[in-house]
Formats: structure tokens, sequence, C-alpha cells
């Protein structure tokens, strides 16, 4: 599962928009994707939760049912309509990100995971597998790592 919002817009439009999402009493796209991940206990319960649970902005939710996934990125990337990109050095970002694919398989472990792709805001790092049953997680303090990394392997029989 993921989650991914657009840019910022960057007109006046977009900044009245803002007001109204702070007020909402419908969740924020992030508290929605915790919720669906904590609760449901299969796709069809994550695919409901997500298409009836109001949202106070603008998100997408990718949901896929037990198929592999080749990348899930944190960057609104071929977006038609212009906007602002969200947080810190965003296009430095997509670009770390574009180099640690186009590498191949993202390596175990978090050798790759480095400034810009980490940044002040970053909490936690995770790594999926679906396809090997693989969880690898590392908790973070900005770009700084606080813990050894989680790797959770339960690949089904």
């Amino acid at each position: 599962m993921a989650i991914n919002q657009p840019p910022l817009p960057i007109t006046r439009l977009g900044a009245a928009a803002r007001p109204a999402a702070w007020r909402s009493r419908a969740l924020p796209p992030g508290h929605l994707l915790r919720q669906v991940c904590g609760t449901a206990p299969d796709y069809a319960a994550a695919l409901r939760l997500l298409r009836k649970t109001p949202i106070a902005a603008v998100a997408g939710h990718a949901l896929r049912p037990a198929a592999p996934v080749v990348a899930v990125a944190n960057h609104w990337d071929g977006l038609a309509h212009p906007g602002a990109p969200r947080w810190l050095e965003s296009h430095a970002r997509q670009q770390r990100m574009t180099a640690v694919l186009t590498a191949g398989p993202v390596p175990p472990g978090f050798a790759w995971l480095a400034p810009s792709l980490a940044n002040p805001g970053t909490h936690l790092t995770a790594v999926m597998r679906p396809t090997t049953g693989t969880l690898e997680l590392i908790a973070m303090n900005g770009e700084r790592r606080v813990s050894t990394v989680l790797t959770i392997d339960r690949p089904l029989a």
C-alpha cells in the first residue's frame, strides 16, 4: 500500500483551500493509511475503507492485492499541472530515488539511504518485498539512524 499527495498549488486558489483542510473533521491521508494498515484484515476490507473514508486533503492511495511491486517512491512524478514540490530538496530526492532504482533491485540494508532521501522529516524507512515476504525497517531521527535494521522474513509456505 502506498500514499502520494500532489505538489502544493502555487495559486491563490490553492492557498485559500488550505484552511478548509485544516478545519476538516475528515482524516488526513496519512492517518487513513495507518488506520487501514492497522485494522484491515484483508485486501477487500482495505479497499472498502479507502473508498468510503473521507479524507481532509487530496491524495492517492495505492493498494495492490498480493502482486509484486517494483517500487513505490515518495515523489509525485509526471504531474501535468504546475505546483510547488513538498518538503525540502524535492528534486534532489527524486534524482536520488531514480539512481537507486535504476541500479537494480534495492539492496538489503540501508546503505542507499542518504540525504536527500533521508531528511529532517524522516522518522521511519521501510523496504517491503512482497514477493519474498520480507520487510526491513529502520528508525530515523531526521538524517540520523537511531536503530539497527529490523528484518522480518515471513514468506508464505
